[in-house]
């Protein structure tokens, strides 16, 4: 199935840049630093939320204890209603450490209808201490078409690095007699 018409979108306080498709929308919510959000189809609109998230720089495995902590733990099957972990692994994205996951579990609209849901988070180690979680939702019935334009956007996803911190003293030269 083909994509739908993208366009680019570049969230200045991230240093972000993805492609969205055309016509989703910029959600503002309490809480979120980013959030896109689609049409509404089935009463529902598949979204994508970018948050960042600190962890211990003094700490060498740090990004692989978040990644257990957030996924493999065991909270998600507590805290979710028939949770299960479709796939999941570690990559590079834009050149910086990544961990994708995929799930599927029961939530509720605002009716307490069951509402069966495809997660697609991914977290990036930005630096030693920032990670950016990145957490997608769209109904299940839809994934076959929703997922793959989810995985498109964050496959575009492009971080611009902080700028280098600037020396104490400006450069100084001197100009030869000669």
């Amino acid at each position: 199935m083909p994509l739908p018409p993208m366009i680019s979108y570049f969230h200045k306080p991230l240093m972000v840049s993805l492609e969205a498709p055309d016509g989703w929308a910029r959600a503002r919510h309490p809480g979120t630093t980013l959030e896109l959000i689609g049409p509404e189809v089935q009463d529902y609109r598949t979204n994508l939320i970018i948050n960042t998230h600190t962890i211990n720089s003094n700490a060498p495995d740090s990004f692989d204890q978040l990644i257990q902590a957030s996924y493999f733990s065991g909270n998600m099957e507590n805290e979710l209603d028939q949770f299960s972990m479709v796939e999941n692994g570690q990559f590079f994205l834009d050149g910086y450490r990544a961990f994708q996951a995929r799930m599927h579990w029961l939530g509720h609209n605002d009716n307490g209808d069951s509402l069966p849901l495809t997660q697609l988070d991914v977290l990036i180690l930005v630096d030693q201490d920032t990670v950016y979680e990145i957490h997608a939702y769209a109904l299940q019935e839809l994934e076959e078409t929703e997922i793959p334009v989810l995985e498109y956007m964050l496959g575009s996803i492009r971080l611009i690095p902080p700028k280098a911190q600037l020396e104490t003293e400006p450069y100084h030269f001197e100009i030869s007699p000669n």
